[in-house]
């Protein structure tokens, strides 16, 4: 039986739900964690109108307004096998693109491999010898509980934003 990749996918936007959502898709090659700081998915187009720190102690990363408007249409904005709704108009509101982030989340099944309220502290290659393959080491800190853990994955996605 072949090992499975071990891969780390930072952040919970869009572009780490699509890697996680290609990644998922073959289970008998990858081994997928995704993790969130946030406690939901959706990235920059989380909408917030505070400022400063959360109760967690991280700051707020709200870069958009309430009534930002996309300046591309919906129609290039799409991932290719998930269009947006046809009845919405094609520029669309923060709260829009958000809600199809998050139907997107549920139509792959992707909520099960995200852990949400999880910072990364670091991540570094941990060198190989006499031509080991490399891996990441990842130090992964719980909001919720302060504890830290050091995981090891073959492979690091960094979706961030």
């Amino acid at each position: 039986m072949r090992k499975l990749l071990r891969v780390c996918v930072i952040g919970a936007g869009a572009a780490g739900l699509s890697a996680a959502r290609h990644l998922t898709s073959e289970l008998d090659v990858f081994d997928v964690h995704v993790f969130e700081q946030s406690s939901r998915v959706g990235g920059t187009w989380v909408y917030s109108e505070n400022t400063g720190i959360d109760e967690r102690g991280f700051p707020i990363h709200s870069s958009i307004y309430w009534n930002l408007r996309t300046n591309l249409p919906k129609e290039v904005m799409a991932f290719p096998d998930f269009p947006f709704p046809s009845e919405w108009n094609s520029y669309l509101s923060h709260q829009q693109v958000l809600k199809y982030l998050q139907d997107y989340a549920s139509h792959f099944d992707l909520y099960k491999y995200i852990q949400f309220n999880s910072s990364i502290n670091s991540v570094r290659p941990l060198e190989g010898k006499d031509n080991q393959k490399l891996l990441w080491e990842v130090v992964v800190r719980d909001a919720d509980t302060k504890e830290s853990q050091i995981l090891l994955f073959d492979a690091v996605i960094v979706c961030n934003g």
